[in-house]
């Protein structure tokens, strides 16, 4: 459900869920934390909703891998008396290879280009505990109307994504 639902809906929620009075998270944990508003805790609570929102594509990706996989080579390893630690090491694990490496390139762009939530939920506050790139980009050009240096805090994002998936790409071996 969280993939499907649109980040403004789920950025709204867990603005509440992290309300510092009726919030569900203080509530469930008996905690008095005002999260958003304070800049040590900030950022992770941006962060740990994101990757609640996302966590679950990553799941259905894997899940589309591992119902891809080649069911002969598996069993023949089986055959071969592999144990079901032998199997995922040798065989499952780097079959998956390719779904791994996918699933972190999107999952690195998504994070890097972060905006929505924090525009919901901080507006990069307190102070700039959550100003992240994306946030400035949008800083930058709307509200200060520095175009100019937005377009070049653009690019430089844009040569950060990249390289950042040629590593992936180099780390992951892979020569596509």
């Amino acid at each position: 459900m969280p993939v499907v639902t649109p980040m403004v809906a789920v950025a709204f929620v867990w603005k509440f869920m992290y309300n510092p009075q009726i919030g569900a998270i203080n509530q469930l944990f008996g905690l008095d934390i005002n999260w958003l508003m304070n800049p040590k805790t900030a950022l992770a609570a941006v962060m740990i909703m994101t990757i609640w929102k996302d966590f679950g594509y990553a799941v259905a990706m894997y899940m589309a891998g591992l119902y891809s996989l080649p069911s002969d080579a598996l069993e023949a390893a089986k055959v071969d008396g592999a144990n079901g630690w032998q199997n995922f090491r040798y065989f499952t694990f780097p079959l998956l290879k390719p779904m791994t490496l996918f699933v972190t390139i999107t999952s690195i762009i998504s994070y890097i280009q972060a905006y929505v939530q924090i525009l919901i939920m901080t507006e990069g506050g307190p102070g700039t505990a959550t100003y992240l790139a994306s946030y400035i980009i949008y800083d930058e050009a709307f509200v200060k109307h520095n175009f100019g240096y937005a377009s070049a805090l653009s690019f430089v994002l844009f040569v950060v994504t990249a390289l950042l998936t040629w590593m992936s790409f180099r780390v992951s071996g892979s020569e596509e």
